[in-house]
């Protein structure tokens, strides 16, 4: 599933079924990706996964061709969410949003300006979305993990 269909997908609440993977292993990942999960999301915050790591798997997840690679990001930053959708992630599971302004951060960050703060450096996502930031904004999603009461 592409970066587009799956962000049509989500955003019209269909059923979707995916595979966490935390491990640093490329060629495994593939293999799962191949299985026909709608999504393989790479844990980037507690995962044993390092930023070539993300890279790789996000690479083998392409080739495996039917599933859309996802990232869980290690904090609501824009560093770690734009290095991650620079590799090529369909989207960023931010975790511990607690506020609709933590939530509205998480968005921008994903976002290329004037409507976010997201520098403009694609790199390998413009191989898979395009290098035009509406392109991005489109096929781009952003999940907020809720873990807290607050």
């Amino acid at each position: 599933m592409n970066a587009a269909r799956f962000a049509t997908a989500l955003r019209s609440r269909e059923r979707l079924v995916g595979y966490w993977s935390i491990l640093d292993a490329p060629v495994a990942t593939e293999r799962i990706a191949r299985l026909g999960y709608d999504y393989v999301c790479l844990d980037g915050q507690h995962g044993l996964i390092g930023y070539s790591g993300l890279l790789h798997s996000l690479t083998a997840i392409d080739a495996g061709g039917a599933s859309a690679g996802l990232v869980r990001v290690e904090a609501n930053d824009p560093v770690p969410i734009g290095r991650a959708l620079d590799a090529g992630a369909a989207g960023v599971i931010v975790p511990l949003v607690d506020t609709p302004e933590q939530a509205a951060d998480a968005v921008a960050s994903c976002r290329y300006a004037p409507a976010g703060r997201r520098s403009y450096g694609p790199m390998r996502s413009a191989l898979r979305i395009g290098p035009a930031p509406a392109d991005a904004h489109q096929a781009t999603v952003v999940l907020a993990m809720i873990e807290t009461a607050a």
